[in-house]
């Protein structure tokens, strides 16, 4: 945690992966929340894995000017074991800095 409440690698090939909580089936607002630091890589990668499905992965700055939730996009999650979201980082480094995940059910 490196005296922080978020997890953070400044490396190649890294990834922290969220398993969805047991979800009622439905549609979700995906969101990850971001902190503004500087040095966080702006070209991570997010997967969302739902009802069977491994979505291409979503580019995302994780260098905002302001800290707050970013919403992912909008998915439909069965409940079914095995669904989760991944936040990655392929071979360019920054600061691959993690918090939180907000899933957020839809009407």
């Amino acid at each position: 945690f490196n005296g922080s409440s978020t997890r953070l690698a400044n490396a190649a090939n890294v990834a922290a992966t969220w398993s969805a909580p047991s979800l009622a089936p439905g549609y979700y607002s995906v969101a990850i929340y971001r902190l503004a630091v500087s040095t966080n890589s702006q070209a991570a990668n997010f997967t969302v894995v739902h009802n069977g499905i491994t979505e291409a992965p979503i580019s995302v700055n994780l260098a905002p000017s302001t800290s707050g939730f970013f919403e992912v996009g909008t998915f439909f999650f069965s409940g079914a074991p095995g669904e989760l979201v991944r936040l990655s980082q392929g071979a360019t480094v920054g600061n691959l800095r993690t918090d939180a995940v907000r899933f957020t059910k839809l009407p």
